[in-house]
C-alpha cells in the first residue's frame, strides 16, 4: 500500500485477520443467528394496528379513555354500516334487511345497534319528538286522512290509481294545502324508474311531509365486531363477510348503497395499506439500491456481498424487534425501508475504499487480503463514530411518550448496531471468500477533477457566503411549519372508510367526532350536561335522561287526539302491500288515464306516458310497481301506526336493559355525549370544541377530539425532546471522538443548514408534520451526520488529490450512499398510506438537500489540505 493509513488498535486487526482467515465458520454462525432471528419472528412479531398504542399508557386522556371504555365497552372498536338510498323507505327496508343477517351473524358480529329500527324507539319514537314537530305533523296529516283511509283498505298500486282518479274528478273538494300536483308528479316519475330499469319508491314520507327534505336519505347500523388479534389484520374476518353481504343484497351497486366506516374499517384499510405499502416500498427500494450500488460500485460481485450483508441485517434487526417488543407499529414497520436505505451505507464506504486500495497494487490474492485489512482499519473510526451517532439520532426517541416512534428509534438504533457488526465481520469474510477485483475501477487523475469538486474549495467566500443568504431566506418560513394531529389525514383519501366518515361528519351525522364525558355516579349529570350544552361550541348533549323527556302529558294528549283524526282502520293496519290481479290493475290504470285525459295538471302528460307503458307489463314488473308505489307505506305509516298505539309515558324504569347498558357504567356512572356545533373537519372547530368541553368537565373527558388534541401535543413534545436529546448526544460523541471543537462545528454546521433548508421546502411543498412523519428530523440528523464525520476524517488522514477531499472515494461513497439512502426513502412516497408517503418524501427531500450541504459547504469550511504525510 502506497497511501499512508491510520493505526488501528491491535484488537480490530487481530479481528480481521481472523475473518479472513476463518470466513467460513463467520459465515455459518451468521446464517444460524439468521435463522434464528426468522423463527424468533414467525413465533413472536406482531403488529399493532391501534393508533393509541402507539402513545404511552401513563398519559391522562389515555387513563381516562380505558376508564370510558371499562364502563361503556360498546364504544370500542365500532364499525359503521352506512346505508344511503334515494327515499327514507328504501334506506330504512335497506336496513332492515342487514340486520336480519347481522343476527345470523355471531361469528363476526358481538352487537349491533339500529336505532330506527329498535322496538323501543319505534314504540316511543312520537313521545322523543318536540311538541312543535308533534302539532305539524297532525296539521299534515289531517289534510292527509281521507287519501290515507282509502289506502289502509286498499293497500295496493291499483288502489292508488282510482284514489287519484277520484281526486282528479273532484279536486275541488281536496283540502286546500294539499298538494295533488307533488302526488301525480312523483307517481310519474317512480314509474318512468321502473320503466327504466331502476328501483324507484314513492316517498310517502316526502310527500306526507314528514322530512322536509326531498334529497337523498341515510340510516346507520352501529356494529361491534368480533376482531381476531391474532392476525395481522384483525377485522379481517368481519369485513370480508360485510362486503360479501352487500354484494349478495346487491348494495354495491344501483341507488341503494352500502358502505363501511367507523374505527374498525378505517383501521383495517389504514393497516392493509401500510402493509401493502411495506411490501411494494421494499420491494422498490431493494430495486433502486441495487441499481444505485451496481452504477456506483461497478461490479455485481460487490453488490451481491454488499446485498447479503443488508438482508442479514434485515433479519437479525427483525428478530431483535420481534424478542425486544414483539410487534411493529403502524410506524415502525417503516423500518424496512429504513434500513434498506440505511443498512448498505457503511458497506458501499467499505468496498469503495478496498477498491480504491486495489487501484494501487497489483490484485493478488495477498493485495485483496491486504485491502481488507487495510480498509477495516482505516475506515473503523469513521463507521463506529457514524454508527455511534445514526443510533443515537434514533434512540432520542426511546425515552418520549410517542411509544409508535419510540419503538421504530429501538428498532432503528439497534439495525445501526447490527450494520457495524456486519460490516466487520459477514462483509470481510464475504470478501475474502469472493475476493472480487478492482475491475472497471480506476482512482481519477488529478487533471480529471471536475468543476463541480474544485468549486468549493476555489471559491470558498462566496460559497459560505451563498450559505448565509440561503439560511437567511429560509428563516422565515420555519415558524409556519404546522403539525397536523387529524389521523385522517394519514390515511388514503380516497378509501371507502375515509370518504364516508368525512361525509358523515360534515353532515353532522356521526358520533365520530363526539366528546364523552364520564359522570360519576355521585356527580349531577344534569347540571354538567346543562353547562356543556351552554357552551357555544356544542350542538347539543345526549345522556340517559335525553330518553325521558320532559312534557310527556301534554305529547300523549297530542299522540291520542291524532290517533282519534286518523281513525282506528289506520292505526290498525299493518300497512304491507296487497296482492295485486293485473285485471283489476289494467282497469285502474284506463281510469287514471281517463281523468288524466279531462284535466289541465302539469304533470298529467308525464304520467300518462308512463301509465300507456304500464298497460303492457308482465305479471313480475306488475309486482314491482306494486312495490315500488305502496311498498313504502308500510314504512312511513306503519311506523307511524306503531307510535300511536303507545299509551304510557316513558319512565327510567321502563328504559330497556340494551339501551341502559349503553349510557349507564357497572359502576353507577353515567355517559355524556356532546355533539359539536358546526363542521368538525373545518380549521380550527374541533381543536375549539374540545377545549371549551375541557373547561368545564375537566378530565373526565374523552373521544376523538380529546385525543387528537392531547396526542398532538404529546407528540409535538416528544419531537422537541427527542430532536434536543439527538442534538445533545451527536454533539457530545463528535466532541468526544474529533476534540476539536471546530471541527465539531464544522461537521454540524451544514447539517443546521440542510435542516433549516428542509423546513422551507416542507413549507413551499405544502406539507406538515403529523404522527407518522414526526420522526424524519431527527433521523435526518442521525443520518446525515455520517457524512461529516466521513469528510473530516478523510480529510485528516492526508493525501487527498490536489488536496481535495471531494475528489476521494470517500466523497464518491458519500455520493453513491446518499442516491442509495435517498432513494430508498423516497420509495416510501409510493405508499398508499398518505402518513408514510409523506415520510418519505420528506426523507428524500431533507437527506437530499443535507448531502448537498456537506458536500458544499463542509469542504469550504475545511480548505485544502497542503500536507502529503
Amino acid at each position: 500500500m502506497t497511501e499512508t493509513e491510520p493505526a488501528s488498535s491491535p484488537p480490530v486487526a487481530r479481528w480481521l485477520q481472523f475473518v479472513t482467515r476463518h470466513p467460513w465458520p463467520v459465515l455459518a454462525l451468521a446464517l444460524v443467528l439468521a435463522g434464528l432471528a426468522l423463527a424468533t419472528i414467525q413465533a413472536r412479531l406482531g403488529v399493532d394496528s391501534d393508533p393509541l398504542a402507539m402513545l404511552a399508557e401513563d398519559l391522562p386522556f389515555r387513563q381516562t379513555d380505558t376508564r370510558i371504555k371499562q364502563q361503556f365497552p360498546t364504544l370500542d372498536e365500532n364499525l359503521l354500516i352506512v346505508i344511503d338510498a334515494p327515499t327514507p323507505e328504501q334506506a330504512w327496508l335497506a336496513a332492515r334487511a342487514v340486520t336480519r343477517r347481522l343476527a345470523d351473524m355471531p361469528e363476526v358480529i358481538e352487537h349491533y345497534s339500529w336505532p330506527s329500527g329498535d322496538a323501543f324507539f319505534l314504540d316511543h319514537g312520537l313521545l322523543l319528538q318536540p311538541t312543535a314537530r308533534l302539532e305539524a305533523l297532525t296539521d299534515r296529516l289531517a289534510d292527509a286522512q281521507a287519501l290515507l283511509g282509502r289506502l289502509a283498505s286498499d293497500t295496493t298500486a291499483a288502489g292508488l290509481f282510482e284514489l287519484l282518479a277520484q281526486m282528479l274528478e273532484q279536486r275541488e273538494q281536496l283540502p286546500e294545502d294539499f298538494d295533488l300536483d307533488s302526488l301525480l308528479d312523483q307517481v310519474g316519475h317512480v314509474l318512468e324508474q321502473q320503466r327504466a330499469g331502476g328501483q324507484a319508491m314513492l316517498s310517502w314520507q316526502h310527500l306526507l311531509g314528514g322530512t322536509g327534505d326531498d334529497g337523498p336519505a341515510r340510516e346507520v347500523i352501529v356494529v361491534n365486531p368480533v376482531l381476531d388479534h391474532g392476525r395481522v389484520l384483525a377485522a379481517r374476518a368481519v369485513m370480508e363477510d360485510l362486503q360479501a353481504l352487500r354484494a349478495e343484497l346487491g348494495f354495491d351497486q344501483g341507488p341503494v348503497r352500502m358502505r363501511l366506516t367507523g374505527s374498525t374499517p378505517l383501521r383495517f384499510e389504514e393497516m392493509r395499506s401500510v402493509i401493502d405499502g411495506a411490501a411494494l416500498t421494499g420491494l422498490l427500494a431493494l430495486i433502486v439500491v441495487s441499481g444505485v450500488m451496481l452504477a456506483g460500485l461497478r461490479s455485481p460481485l460487490l453488490c451481491l456481498v454488499a446485498l447479503i450483508n443488508l438482508a442479514l441485517g434485515l433479519v437479525l434487526t427483525a428478530g431483535f424487534a420481534a424478542l425486544a417488543i414483539g410487534r411493529v407499529n403502524m410506524i415502525s414497520v417503516s423500518f424496512v425501508v429504513l434500513y434498506i436505505g440505511l443498512g448498505v451505507n457503511y458497506a458501499v464506504h467499505y468496498l469503495l475504499r478496498y477498491r480504491e486500495l486495489l487501484t494501487t497494487a497489483d490484485g493478488g490474492t495477498t493485495d485483496r487480503l491486504r485491502a481488507i485489512h487495510a480498509a477495516g482499519r482505516f475506515l473503523l473510526r469513521a463507521l463506529v463514530l457514524s454508527a455511534a451517532t445514526t443510533a443515537l439520532g434514533f434512540f432520542a426517541f426511546v425515552p418520549t411518550a410517542f411509544a409508535g416512534i419510540a419503538e421504530l428509534g429501538l428498532i432503528a438504533g439497534f439495525a445501526m448496531l447490527v450494520t457495524l457488526a456486519l460490516s466487520y465481520s459477514v462483509l470481510p469474510a464475504l470478501l475474502a471468500i469472493l475476493q472480487p477485483g478492482a475491475g472497471r475501477f480506476h482512482r481519477p487523475s488529478p487533471g480529471a477533477l471536475q468543476p463541480w469538486q474544485r468549486w468549493p474549495l476555489q471559491h470558498r467566500r462566496i460559497t459560505l457566503l451563498v450559505g448565509a443568504a440561503l439560511l437567511l431566506a429560509a428563516a422565515p418560513l420555519l415558524p409556519r411549519v404546522g403539525f397536523d394531529s387529524d389521523p385522517l389525514g394519514l390515511r388514503d383519501p380516497d378509501s371507502e372508510s375515509v370518504t364516508t366518515i368525512r361525509e358523515l361528519l360534515a353532515n353532522g351525522a356521526a358520533g365520530y367526532r363526539n366528546i364523552q364525558v364520564l359522570v360519576g355516579p355521585d356527580q349531577d349529570a344534569a347540571a354538567l350536561a346543562d353547562r356543556i350544552k351552554a357552551l357555544p361550541e356544542v350542538e347539543r348533549t345526549v345522556w340517559l335522561a335525553t330518553f325521558v323527556p320532559a312534557g310527556q302529558d301534554d305529547k300523549l294528549l297530542l299522540i291520542e287526539d291524532l290517533g282519534w283524526l286518523l281513525g282506528p282502520e289506520i292505526i290498525a293496519s299493518d300497512w304491507t302491500p296487497d296482492a295485486l290481479e293485473p285485471a283489476r290493475l289494467e282497469r285502474a290504470t284506463a281510469a287514471l288515464m281517463d281523468a288524466l285525459a279531462s284535466t289541465s295538471q302539469p304533470s298529467a302528460n308525464r304520467l300518462m306516458d308512463a301509465l300507456e307503458t304500464l298497460r303492457s307489463a308482465s305479471d313480475g314488473d306488475i309486482e314491482a310497481v306494486n312495490q315500488a308505489l305502496v311498498g313504502g307505506l308500510e314504512v312511513t305509516l306503519g311506523r307511524l301506526a306503531r307510535g300511536l298505539r303507545i299509551g304510557d309515558a316513558i319512565t327510567h324504569e321502563r328504559l330497556p336493559p340494551a339501551l341502559l347498558a349503553q349510557w349507564l357504567g357497572a359502576d353507577g356512572s353515567r355517559l355524556l355525549q356532546v355533539f359539536p356545533a358546526g363542521n368538525v373537519l373545518a380549521p380550527g372547530v374541533q381543536d375549539a370544541f374540545a377545549a371549551a368541553v375541557t373547561a368545564v368537565a375537566g378530565d373526565t373527558v374523552s373521544g376523538g377530539p380529546i385525543i387528537q388534541r392531547a396526542a398532538g401535543q404529546a407528540i409535538t413534545d416528544a419531537f422537541a425532546q427527542a430532536l434536543a436529546w439527538a442534538i445533545a448526544g451527536i454533539t457530545l460523541v463528535l466532541v468526544l471522538v474529533l476534540r476539536r471543537t471546530v471541527e465539531v462545528a464544522m461537521v454540524l454546521a451544514p447539517l443546521a443548514l440542510g435542516g433549516v433548508l428542509t423546513l422551507a421546502a416542507m413549507q413551499l411543498a405544502g406539507l406538515q408534520f403529523n404522527f407518522a412523519n414526526v420522526v424524519a428530523l431527527p433521523l435526518l440528523l442521525g443520518v446525515a451526520v455520517d457524512n461529516g464525520i466521513h469528510l473530516v476524517e478523510r480529510h485528516r488522514a492526508g493525501l487527498l488529490p490536489e488536496g481535495n477531499v471531494l475528489a476521494t472515494a470517500t466523497a464518491r461513497a458519500i455520493v453513491v450512499g446518499a442516491l442509495i439512502t435517498a432513494g430508498g426513502f423516497g420509495n416510501l412516497a409510493f405508499s398508499p398510506h398518505t402518513g408514510t408517503a409523506s415520510l418519505g418524501l420528506i426523507l428524500a427531500i431533507g437527506l437530499s438537500l443535507m448531502v448537498i450541504a456537506t458536500l458544499v459547504f463542509l469542504p469550504a469550511l475545511l480548505g485544502y489540505r497542503r500536507d502529503t504525510a
